[in-house]
């Protein structure tokens, strides 16, 4: 049985404990059954029914415990007590049921007024209605809401009429536009008494909801969402495909934020920032922004079939979400901040409990477990891999393609193999399911042969072993190196024990990670990582921090000693290092290596060596001025620096003038500048 069209009619009063409904489902019955299995959790059902040809069957209601599952009845069960032959039916179910918290249809109350909002990511659609609760169907959606006459309603598309409310007397109805094909965890609805603002001139209409006097706060957030519409318009060659754009400002929110199609929500902090904000939460609403808006391509217009695949959504999204700021925002910076993100994964997928980017998800209570480190950063971070192997123009003609040709389809990561394998000409298939059905982290170790003074061929030898992973664990893994006086990087594909890079040269340097683009460690040669070393401000500034990232990662890896990070740190000039990426990696660095190795008898050599590291950043960025502008960069780096010499060299000044700077802050908010403020 398939789902073709939903009717969702609700009665929304978030004073109230519970809400009611009526939803009716289309469908088609593709065998012969007496009996409908939906899905449902909490819902008191007061009549059930299915019609066929003008006969309507009244159906007897038993609730039954998903496969596998442990937590809940969630399973509706329809006794029709006759047989429904193939052909078209519909379902009609009416219910009532309890307000969620924080999940399913939810309300909360701020400042006295009360609100309803929806969060069903991933099975939470069937707390609020009965439905068919997978990935898997995409159906048109058609929404009545009817609420308090004081308050105003709002849906994934626009108002079509609004009148009196037909199941409760005394309220208004909202009717809305019938919805394009999305699966029932993208339908959202908004209720109360909300604050409407109207966002820029675009060629999509957005509109800001939030609750009362605080629509002003969301200029900045219409603004980065137009900007990130017309950079994800221009990528995939595809118009916004849900017409309208509302953000919501949700007062209580237990997700930062959620990409329902046409109504995106959002923690309220998130959203609403201004020109005073601190720099993280200025760039974190823009980061989130484009990350929500990247959805609507990848996981709305084109959805995965199941939640083993959710890094289809979660991966493309956050790899999506640095391109995207890049290009709206000057100055951001976010790709080279990647290799921070992807150092977290890797960190995180040499554990024994590391979880595949695609787990089995086989039972109900398994869907629970899946998204996280690894669909999110790690999903990203092959995503970046694959492109820079394959080369950007052809991954993006690929992946319009793909997008194109599945739009409004539910689908799994085949289809995408497909389209990259078919338009760049490489085996993309191969090389991502060894990153993406397994965990671990590769090792790539690079020797480099090299006698300037013979005649003998010149070469990089690469091999690969695990870092982490199960036992036996093989990768194919595409290495893309960087050689000194080259402006192109090398690539080959290891996908044997070992494999040769010929070099014309012999070169001053090489880079085994180029751009740090590649999900794998690395090491070197002694004289190759010397070399390294010294040419380290060479190097990009995501090649310096992934060197800086890697060492500590041998370090804990068993395969070099503490020295081998301390002795790199100790070499980098670093009141020549303007870059917040590489300082920010050695700042992770540094707490690493106070959490496990510092003991009090060597806490003064480290404190001497944090403060070597950090002072020049300290010096250079000084304290902040409210009559001052400065870079966001600048300040985002400051409150690292000045923790990280409070906590990891325990400093004393870095305390006082702190509690200056605070006390200034708190006294005269406006006549003084925040830590990280503007």
């Amino acid at each position: 049985m398939v789902p073709t069209k939903y009717r969702v009619e609700i009665a929304v009063d978030p004073t109230k404990d519970r809400f009611s409904g009526i939803t009716t489902i289309a469908v088609n019955v593709n065998e012969a059954t007496d009996h409908v299995v939906l899905h449902a959790r909490d819902l008191t059902v007061t009549l059930a029914s299915v019609t066929v040809n003008g006969k309507r069957i009244v159906a007897e209601t038993r609730m039954r415990r998903a496969h596998g599952a442990k937590d809940a009845d969630e399973e509706l069960v329809l006794l029709l007590g006759e047989w429904l032959r193939p052909g078209t039916a519909e379902i009609a179910i009416s219910y009532d049921a309890p307000f969620g918290s924080l999940w399913g249809l939810f309300k909360v109350q701020d400042a006295g007024k009360s609100f309803a909002f929806t969060q069903l990511e991933s099975t939470f659609a069937r707390r609020m209605f009965p439905s068919f609760d997978e990935p898997r169907f995409k159906t048109p959606f058609d929404i009545a809401l009817e609420v308090p006459t004081n308050m105003t309603a709002f849906a994934n598309t626009n108002l079509a009429n609004e009148g009196a409310g037909r199941l409760k007397p005394g309220t208004k109805r909202f009717e809305f536009e019938t919805s394009k094909p999305i699966p029932t965890y993208l339908v959202a609805i908004a209720v109360g008494e909300l604050e409407q603002a109207k966002g820029p001139e675009g060629t999509t209409p957005i509109r800001l909801l939030a609750a009362p006097g605080r629509s002003k706060l969301g200029t900045d957030g219409m603004e980065a969402a137009r900007r990130s519409l017309a950079s994800l318009e221009s990528y995939f060659g595809i118009p916004y495909p849900f017409g309208k754009l509302d953000l919501a400002a949700v007062p209580n929110f237990a997700v930062g934020a959620m990409e329902n199609a046409g109504l995106v929500t959002f923690r309220e902090e998130l959203l609403l920032t201004g020109s005073t904000s601190p720099a993280q939460l200025r760039r974190r609403m823009a980061l989130v922004m484009a990350h929500e808006l990247a959805h609507q391509w990848f996981g709305n217009l084109v959805t995965m079939r199941w939640w083993d695949d959710i890094w289809l959504n979660e991966g493309f999204a956050t790899w999506m979400q640095a391109k995207v700021c890049d290009d709206a925002f000057e100055a951001f910076g976010a790709r080279a901040e990647r290799v921070l993100s992807k150092d977290i994964a890797m960190r995180y997928d040499v554990h024994p409990s590391a979880r595949a980017v695609r787990p089995k998800v086989e039972r109900a209570d398994d869907i629970g477990q899946v998204g996280g480190w690894s669909a999110y950063q790690k999903g990203a971070s092959i995503l970046s891999m694959l492109e820079t192997w394959t080369g950007e123009e052809a991954f993006r003609t690929a992946i319009r393609s793909y997008v194109a040709a599945q739009a409004d389809k539910s689908i799994t990561s085949t289809e995408l193999f497909a389209a990259l394998d078919q338009t760049t000409k490489k085996p993309v298939s191969q090389v991502a399911r060894t990153f993406l059905d397994q965990p671990g982290v590769p090792l790539v170790s690079v020797s480099v042969t090299c006698d300037a003074k013979s005649k003998k061929p010149t070469s990089a030898t690469i091999e690969a072993a695990a870092l982490g992973g199960p036992s036996g664990a093989t990768w194919k893994v595409p290495v893309c190196i960087r050689v000194e006086g080259e402006s192109a990087t090398r690539c080959v594909l290891l996908d044997k024990e070992r494999a040769s890079i010929p070099l014309s040269s012999c070169p001053a340097w090489i880079h085994p990670n180029a751009g740090e683009a590649g999900y794998y460690r690395y090491d070197l040669d002694e004289g190759s990582w010397q070399k390294l070393v010294k040419s380290f401000a060479s190097l990009d500034e995501a090649e310096r921090a992934g060197l800086i990232l890697d060492a500590w990662a041998l370090v804990l890896a068993g395969r070099r000693g503490a020295e081998h990070v301390v002795e790199l740190l100790r070499s980098i000039d670093f009141s020549k290092e303007k870059s917040r990426v590489v300082i920010e990696a050695a700042i992770s660095v540094l707490t690493e290596i106070d959490r496990t190795l510092v003991e009090p008898a060597t806490q003064e050599a480290f404190g001497k060596l944090a403060r070597r590291v950090l002072e020049p950043a300290k010096k250079r960025l000084g304290m902040p001025s409210a009559k001052k502008t400065e870079p966001a960069d600048d300040a985002l780096l400051r409150v690292s620096v000045l923790a990280a010499l409070h906590d990891l060299a325990r400093d004393p000044e870095v305390a006082r003038s702190l509690e200056a700077t605070a006390s200034k802050y708190i006294a005269d908010p406006d006549g003084a500048a925040a830590l990280s403020g503007p």
